[in-house]
Protein backbone atom coordinates (compact mmCIF):
# COMPACT_ATOMS: atom_id res chain seq x y z
CA UNK A 1 0.00 0.00 0.00
CA UNK A 2 1.53 3.40 -1.15
CA UNK A 3 0.75 6.37 1.00
CA UNK A 4 -1.91 7.48 -2.04
CA UNK A 5 -3.63 4.44 -1.27
CA UNK A 6 -3.42 5.58 2.36
CA UNK A 7 -4.26 8.67 1.83
CA UNK A 8 -7.24 7.88 -0.41
CA UNK A 9 -8.70 5.36 2.39
CA UNK A 10 -8.57 8.33 4.87
CA UNK A 11 -10.16 10.57 2.97
CA UNK A 12 -12.81 7.90 2.36
CA UNK A 13 -13.24 7.08 5.64
CA UNK A 14 -13.90 10.75 6.79
CA UNK A 15 -15.73 11.53 3.43
CA UNK A 16 -17.83 8.70 4.56
CA UNK A 17 -19.27 10.30 7.71
CA UNK A 18 -22.72 11.75 6.46
CA UNK A 19 -25.89 11.45 7.80
CA UNK A 20 -25.92 7.58 7.98
CA UNK A 21 -22.93 7.15 9.30
CA UNK A 22 -23.44 10.50 11.95
CA UNK A 23 -26.50 8.68 13.08
CA UNK A 24 -24.16 6.10 13.66
CA UNK A 25 -21.98 7.89 15.64
CA UNK A 26 -24.56 9.82 17.56
CA UNK A 27 -23.35 13.39 16.45
CA UNK A 28 -24.63 16.11 14.47
CA UNK A 29 -23.58 19.29 12.58
CA UNK A 30 -24.60 22.30 15.17
CA UNK A 31 -24.66 25.37 12.34
CA UNK A 32 -25.39 27.28 15.46
CA UNK A 33 -22.90 26.93 17.87
CA UNK A 34 -20.03 28.73 17.92
CA UNK A 35 -16.25 28.58 19.54
CA UNK A 36 -16.02 30.82 22.54
CA UNK A 37 -12.04 31.86 23.70
CA UNK A 38 -12.46 30.95 27.48
CA UNK A 39 -10.32 29.34 29.79
CA UNK A 40 -12.59 25.90 29.86
CA UNK A 41 -14.66 26.01 27.23
CA UNK A 42 -18.37 23.50 26.69
CA UNK A 43 -18.41 21.35 23.91
CA UNK A 44 -21.77 20.74 23.24
CA UNK A 45 -22.34 16.44 23.42
CA UNK A 46 -22.99 15.35 19.96
CA UNK A 47 -20.70 18.05 18.22
CA UNK A 48 -18.93 16.16 14.79
CA UNK A 49 -15.93 18.10 14.30
CA UNK A 50 -13.80 21.01 14.90
CA UNK A 51 -13.54 23.83 12.13
CA UNK A 52 -10.46 24.30 10.86
CA UNK A 53 -9.20 27.63 13.64
CA UNK A 54 -11.79 27.30 15.93
CA UNK A 55 -10.03 27.90 19.11
CA UNK A 56 -6.59 29.45 17.07
CA UNK A 57 -4.50 31.69 19.71
CA UNK A 58 -6.87 31.87 22.38
CA UNK A 59 -4.33 32.83 24.93
CA UNK A 60 -7.40 32.39 27.56
CA UNK A 61 -8.08 28.91 26.99
CA UNK A 62 -6.48 26.69 29.70
CA UNK A 63 -7.89 23.06 29.56
CA UNK A 64 -10.46 21.09 26.69
CA UNK A 65 -12.81 17.88 27.12
CA UNK A 66 -13.55 16.32 23.57
CA UNK A 67 -16.94 14.53 24.05
CA UNK A 68 -17.28 11.12 22.30
CA UNK A 69 -18.80 12.39 19.37
CA UNK A 70 -16.55 14.33 17.78
CA UNK A 71 -14.57 12.88 14.87
CA UNK A 72 -12.33 15.10 13.48
CA UNK A 73 -10.37 18.01 15.02
CA UNK A 74 -9.51 20.42 12.00
CA UNK A 75 -6.49 22.11 10.80
CA UNK A 76 -5.10 25.10 13.49
CA UNK A 77 -8.17 24.51 15.69
CA UNK A 78 -6.08 25.09 18.68
CA UNK A 79 -2.90 26.39 17.37
CA UNK A 80 -0.86 28.73 19.32
CA UNK A 81 -2.83 28.27 22.46
CA UNK A 82 0.12 29.08 24.61
CA UNK A 83 -1.62 28.77 28.25
CA UNK A 84 -3.43 25.01 27.33
CA UNK A 85 -2.41 22.19 29.75
CA UNK A 86 -4.81 19.61 29.88
CA UNK A 87 -6.61 17.88 26.72
CA UNK A 88 -9.05 15.27 27.44
CA UNK A 89 -10.81 12.96 25.34
CA UNK A 90 -14.28 11.18 26.68
CA UNK A 91 -14.01 7.84 27.52
CA UNK A 92 -14.91 5.51 23.64
CA UNK A 93 -13.92 8.79 22.16
CA UNK A 94 -14.74 8.28 18.23
CA UNK A 95 -12.07 10.84 17.12
CA UNK A 96 -10.48 9.64 13.93
CA UNK A 97 -8.48 12.40 12.67
CA UNK A 98 -5.92 15.01 14.23
CA UNK A 99 -5.59 18.00 11.77
CA UNK A 100 -2.45 19.06 10.68
CA UNK A 101 -1.12 21.88 12.85
CA UNK A 102 -3.89 21.19 15.52
CA UNK A 103 -2.34 21.68 18.58
CA UNK A 104 1.11 22.82 17.10
CA UNK A 105 2.87 25.31 19.51
CA UNK A 106 0.79 24.91 23.16
CA UNK A 107 3.88 24.90 24.77
CA UNK A 108 2.34 24.16 28.34
CA UNK A 109 0.97 21.00 26.75
CA UNK A 110 2.62 18.43 29.14
CA UNK A 111 0.95 15.15 27.59
CA UNK A 112 -1.50 13.57 24.77
CA UNK A 113 -3.19 10.60 24.82
CA UNK A 114 -4.55 9.48 21.38
CA UNK A 115 -8.24 7.77 21.66
CA UNK A 116 -8.20 4.19 19.94
CA UNK A 117 -10.24 5.12 16.78
CA UNK A 118 -7.38 7.84 15.33
CA UNK A 119 -6.35 7.20 12.14
CA UNK A 120 -3.90 10.20 11.28
CA UNK A 121 -2.04 12.63 12.86
CA UNK A 122 -1.73 15.33 10.28
CA UNK A 123 1.85 17.27 9.71
CA UNK A 124 3.21 19.55 12.06
CA UNK A 125 0.02 18.37 14.44
CA UNK A 126 2.11 18.73 17.76
CA UNK A 127 4.70 20.60 16.20
CA UNK A 128 6.55 23.16 19.13
CA UNK A 129 5.10 21.37 21.57
CA UNK A 130 8.28 22.01 23.79
CA UNK A 131 7.09 20.76 27.02
CA UNK A 132 5.28 17.33 25.63
CA UNK A 133 7.22 14.99 27.81
CA UNK A 134 4.52 12.16 27.04
CA UNK A 135 2.58 10.75 24.24
CA UNK A 136 0.82 7.43 24.83
CA UNK A 137 -1.55 5.74 22.46
CA UNK A 138 -5.13 3.93 23.95
CA UNK A 139 -4.79 0.17 23.94
CA UNK A 140 -6.03 -1.09 20.67
CA UNK A 141 -5.07 1.91 18.60
CA UNK A 142 -5.89 1.97 15.09
CA UNK A 143 -3.73 5.23 14.11
CA UNK A 144 -2.58 4.38 10.56
CA UNK A 145 -0.57 7.81 9.65
CA UNK A 146 2.24 10.10 11.71
CA UNK A 147 2.34 12.98 9.27
CA UNK A 148 5.25 15.22 8.42
CA UNK A 149 6.95 17.31 11.54
CA UNK A 150 4.00 15.79 13.81
CA UNK A 151 5.84 15.99 17.01
CA UNK A 152 9.00 17.91 15.80
CA UNK A 153 10.97 20.25 17.61
CA UNK A 154 8.96 18.04 21.19
CA UNK A 155 11.87 19.10 23.08
CA UNK A 156 10.93 16.90 26.60
CA UNK A 157 9.49 14.14 24.68
CA UNK A 158 11.92 11.20 26.06
CA UNK A 159 10.38 7.76 24.60
CA UNK A 160 7.71 7.15 22.10
CA UNK A 161 6.06 3.14 22.03
CA UNK A 162 3.61 3.25 18.27
CA UNK A 163 0.71 1.34 18.26
CA UNK A 164 0.87 -2.12 15.87
CA UNK A 165 -1.04 -0.63 12.97
CA UNK A 166 1.25 2.34 12.13
CA UNK A 167 1.82 2.26 8.45
CA UNK A 168 3.63 5.50 7.81
CA UNK A 169 5.99 8.06 10.04
CA UNK A 170 6.51 11.44 7.78
CA UNK A 171 9.53 13.66 6.95
CA UNK A 172 10.67 14.99 10.25
CA UNK A 173 8.14 13.95 12.21
CA UNK A 174 9.76 13.80 15.29
CA UNK A 175 12.79 16.17 14.02
CA UNK A 176 14.55 18.37 17.05
CA UNK A 177 13.31 16.09 19.79
CA UNK A 178 16.55 16.73 21.46
CA UNK A 179 15.64 14.37 24.88
CA UNK A 180 14.22 11.40 23.19
CA UNK A 181 16.17 8.06 24.19
CA UNK A 182 14.02 5.43 23.07
CA UNK A 183 11.62 4.79 20.71
CA UNK A 184 9.78 1.16 19.90
CA UNK A 185 7.59 0.77 16.16
CA UNK A 186 5.79 -2.51 16.25
CA UNK A 187 3.77 -3.57 13.67
CA UNK A 188 3.38 -3.17 10.04
CA UNK A 189 5.30 0.28 9.81
CA UNK A 190 6.40 0.32 5.68
CA UNK A 191 7.77 4.05 5.53
CA UNK A 192 9.49 6.14 7.41
CA UNK A 193 10.29 9.55 5.96
CA UNK A 194 13.31 11.61 5.48
CA UNK A 195 14.87 13.77 8.77
CA UNK A 196 12.08 11.34 10.85
CA UNK A 197 14.73 11.05 14.22
CA UNK A 198 16.85 13.86 12.76
CA UNK A 199 18.18 16.12 15.73
CA UNK A 200 17.42 13.71 18.24
CA UNK A 201 21.12 14.07 20.09
CA UNK A 202 19.64 11.91 22.62
CA UNK A 203 18.37 9.02 20.70
CA UNK A 204 20.18 5.88 22.43
CA UNK A 205 17.95 2.98 20.66
CA UNK A 206 15.01 2.61 18.25
CA UNK A 207 13.77 -0.90 17.53
CA UNK A 208 11.62 -2.07 14.38
CA UNK A 209 9.68 -5.20 15.29
CA UNK A 210 9.41 -5.85 11.86
CA UNK A 211 11.24 -5.42 8.70
CA UNK A 212 10.53 -1.91 7.28
CA UNK A 213 10.11 -1.89 3.37
CA UNK A 214 10.98 1.46 2.84
CA UNK A 215 13.32 4.06 4.60
CA UNK A 216 14.62 7.11 3.37
CA UNK A 217 17.70 9.10 3.75
CA UNK A 218 18.08 10.49 6.67
CA UNK A 219 15.68 8.52 8.77
CA UNK A 220 17.96 8.00 11.77
CA UNK A 221 18.27 4.43 12.99
CA UNK A 222 16.37 2.07 11.01
CA UNK A 223 18.08 -0.74 10.43
CA UNK A 224 16.04 -3.25 8.87
CA UNK A 225 14.45 -4.45 5.72
CA UNK A 226 16.62 -2.48 3.06
CA UNK A 227 20.22 -2.53 1.78
CA UNK A 228 21.05 1.38 1.87
CA UNK A 229 21.93 3.59 5.16
CA UNK A 230 21.23 6.78 2.94
CA UNK A 231 23.21 10.35 3.44
CA UNK A 232 22.82 11.89 6.53
CA UNK A 233 21.21 8.85 8.55
CA UNK A 234 22.48 9.35 11.46
CA UNK A 235 24.44 12.60 11.36
CA UNK A 236 24.90 14.37 14.40
CA UNK A 237 23.57 11.31 16.67
CA UNK A 238 26.16 12.07 19.47
CA UNK A 239 25.31 9.70 22.58
CA UNK A 240 25.57 6.56 19.82
CA UNK A 241 28.45 4.77 20.98
CA UNK A 242 28.27 1.49 19.00
CA UNK A 243 26.14 -0.25 15.72
CA UNK A 244 25.58 -3.02 14.90
CA UNK A 245 24.70 -3.28 11.51
CA UNK A 246 22.28 -6.29 10.63
CA UNK A 247 23.21 -8.38 7.62
CA UNK A 248 21.13 -7.06 4.34
CA UNK A 249 22.96 -4.02 4.13
CA UNK A 250 25.20 -3.21 1.06
CA UNK A 251 26.34 0.32 1.10
CA UNK A 252 26.92 3.21 3.11
CA UNK A 253 26.60 6.22 1.95
CA UNK A 254 28.23 10.01 2.85
CA UNK A 255 27.88 11.39 5.73
CA UNK A 256 25.43 8.85 7.28
CA UNK A 257 27.65 9.04 10.29
CA UNK A 258 28.58 12.03 10.14
CA UNK A 259 29.33 14.44 13.27
CA UNK A 260 28.89 11.09 15.85
CA UNK A 261 32.09 11.97 18.05
CA UNK A 262 31.18 9.08 20.57
CA UNK A 263 30.73 6.49 17.95
CA UNK A 264 33.72 3.95 18.99
CA UNK A 265 32.94 0.67 17.68
CA UNK A 266 30.72 -0.59 14.10
CA UNK A 267 29.80 -3.91 13.57
CA UNK A 268 29.55 -4.60 9.82
CA UNK A 269 27.44 -7.51 7.96
CA UNK A 270 28.97 -10.00 6.09
CA UNK A 271 26.56 -8.41 2.75
CA UNK A 272 28.72 -5.01 3.41
CA UNK A 273 29.80 -3.81 -0.18
CA UNK A 274 30.78 0.10 -0.48
CA UNK A 275 31.21 2.70 2.51
CA UNK A 276 31.69 6.21 0.99
CA UNK A 277 34.81 7.53 2.15
CA UNK A 278 33.05 10.05 4.11
CA UNK A 279 30.09 7.94 5.57
CA UNK A 280 32.15 8.45 9.14
CA UNK A 281 33.40 11.91 8.28
CA UNK A 282 33.38 15.03 10.25
CA UNK A 283 34.71 14.50 13.91
CA UNK A 284 38.83 13.78 14.50
CA UNK A 285 37.62 11.28 16.89
CA UNK A 286 35.95 9.01 14.36
CA UNK A 287 39.28 8.59 13.03
CA UNK A 288 40.02 5.68 16.15
CA UNK A 289 37.28 3.64 15.26
CA UNK A 290 37.43 -0.05 15.50
CA UNK A 291 35.26 -1.71 12.88
CA UNK A 292 34.25 -5.69 13.35
CA UNK A 293 33.43 -7.71 10.00
CA UNK A 294 31.71 -10.80 10.60
CA UNK A 295 34.30 -13.61 9.04
CA UNK A 296 37.04 -11.31 8.86
CA UNK A 297 40.53 -12.53 9.89
CA UNK A 298 44.13 -11.51 9.95
CA UNK A 299 47.03 -13.79 11.08
CA UNK A 300 44.02 -16.44 11.60
CA UNK A 301 42.38 -13.72 14.64
CA UNK A 302 39.70 -11.65 14.88
CA UNK A 303 40.72 -8.22 14.29
CA UNK A 304 39.09 -4.84 14.54
CA UNK A 305 39.87 -2.64 10.66
CA UNK A 306 40.73 0.69 10.51
CA UNK A 307 38.99 3.40 9.08
CA UNK A 308 41.74 3.56 6.15
CA UNK A 309 41.14 -0.58 5.75
CA UNK A 310 37.83 -0.17 5.66
CA UNK A 311 37.52 2.34 2.69
CA UNK A 312 39.96 0.25 1.05
CA UNK A 313 37.98 -3.23 1.62
CA UNK A 314 34.38 -2.06 0.84
CA UNK A 315 34.81 -0.03 -2.32
CA UNK A 316 32.44 -2.25 -4.75
CA UNK A 317 30.35 1.44 -4.75
CA UNK A 318 28.19 0.96 -8.09
CA UNK A 319 26.81 4.39 -8.82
Amino acid sequence: MHRSILSAIVTVVLIGFDSARSQEWNCHVDESWTPECTAIPILPEGLCGIPDGAFKDCKELRAIRFPKSVLSIGIASFEGCDNLITVLFQDDSQLVSIGDRAFANNVQLKTIRVPKYVLTIGAAAFDGCVGMATVTFESGARLMSIGNGAFANCESLVSLVAPDNLYHIGNWSFAGASKLQFAFVSGNLQQLGYGAFAGTTNLRAIIFARPVQEIRPKASLGLTGFTTIGKGTFAGSESLASIRIPNGITNIEALAFTNNRFLERVDLPETTQCIDPLAFSGEPTLQNLAFYHDGYQKDGKNRPLTLAEVAIKFNDCKK
